[in-house]
């Protein structure tokens, strides 16, 4: 599956990786800085996360800084996923709190 960032972000599409349990890696572009990013993710849920570029995030605040992304493609490569659960939190949990720090930044 792939598309662009500005028809479907990174929010639905974590949403409906969730819902339908997916096991895969989400690889995406962001057109305005040029940057890539990786999201692993297992049974729908995100277990770690990187930015290219940004070696000093963590994985949770690697999805933080995508979520940012609305110009850009998107594509998703389903497989098995054996690394270490380095977010340690739900998909819901992920996408609150990468909303509000979002809103934080656009003030």
């Amino acid at each position: 599956m792939h598309g662009r960032l500005e028809q479907l972000g990174l929010s639905s599409l974590l949403v409906m990786m969730e819902m339908e349990r997916k096991d895969g890696v989400l690889a995406l572009a962001d057109a305005e800085t040029g940057q890539t990013g990786r999201v692993f993710l297992r049974k729908g849920q995100v277990i770690h996360a990187t930015v290219d570029q940004e070696d000093d995030l963590g994985g949770r605040e690697s999805v933080y800084h995508m979520i940012g992304w609305t110009k850009g493609t998107f594509s998703f490569a389903a497989m098995e996923v054996d690394m270490e659960d380095t977010v340690q939190s739900s998909t819901t949990h992920l996408l609150m709190e990468g909303a509000r720090l979002l809103d934080e930044r656009n003030r």
